[in-house]
């Protein structure tokens, strides 16, 4: 999907193609901050915060490392350095 990486002389077409991609999965609110994370732990109103982890989070986090790997791949490694 991405066919470029980033360089330091073409930041303006690495951008609208990881733009579009990223939105068009509805992805890009893990880099704006529009797609919270949630809640790491269940909480209960007997025992208050546990320490179970909610399904929420894990497949917030999920989706998250995944986005990373994708930005990480589409960076040369010049740029990975910044």
């Amino acid at each position: 999907m991405l066919t470029m990486k980033l360089r330091d002389d073409n930041f303006a077409k690495w951008a609208f193609q990881f733009l579009s991609v990223s939105r068009g999965y509805k992805l890009f609110g893990h880099f704006n901050g529009t797609t919270v994370c949630p809640s790491k732990y269940v909480v209960s109103a007997e025992a208050r915060v546990t320490k179970e982890i909610t399904v929420a989070f894990m497949d917030w986090e999920s989706i998250d490392m995944a986005l990373l790997s994708l930005l990480l791949a589409t960076v040369t490694a010049e740029a990975m350095e910044y």
